[in-house]
């Protein structure tokens, strides 16, 4: 089993939020196939965490609000990049669901933003209930793995 992102964890800061999205974003990567140079969806979805070039925009955006370093694209083979850009997004999917009314997101709501895309998962309304199969299997493993 691979540690959760603890590199990136520790230049955000050990907060129990920090921690706790450490443990989703892990689970997110062990149900994306658990390898960082992995590439999918034609080559659009890139590394652990089969990031698309929106997820990693909005990724980046996230990290420029917080006054955080930013990582180009072609970055995408490093660790750190990887991590930093996904937590960030992470954070940004949060922040979106906050906005909407979900004040405490479940490791499953984030997994289905961060697999349906956020306006996807909106269409759903965020519920497990509503969503295909194999999106609703996806986001309950991401749950599971994240509550070890």
């Amino acid at each position: 089993m691979r540690l959760p992102p603890l590199v990136a964890v520790l230049l955000l800061g050990c907060t129990a939020s920090a921690q706790s999205d450490a443990r989703i974003l892990h689970a997110i990567g062990q149900v994306e196939g658990g390898e960082r140079d992995q590439r999918g969806d034609g080559g659009r979805a890139l590394g652990l965490y089969q990031m698309h070039p929106e997820a990693w925009a909005d990724g980046n955006a996230q990290l420029a609000r917080e006054g955080q370093p930013t990582y180009a694209r072609h970055l995408w083979r490093s660790p750190l990049a990887q991590d930093m850009v996904a937590l960030a997004y992470l954070r940004a999917l949060r922040g979106r669901l906050i906005g909407r009314g979900i004040p405490s997101p479940s490791p499953e709501c984030l997994a289905l933003c961060w697999n349906l895309g956020f306006t996807g998962a909106a269409d759903i309304g965020f519920r497990l209930s509503n969503a295909p199969t194999a999106r609703a299997d996806y986001a309950r493993r991401v749950g599971n793995i994240a509550r070890r």
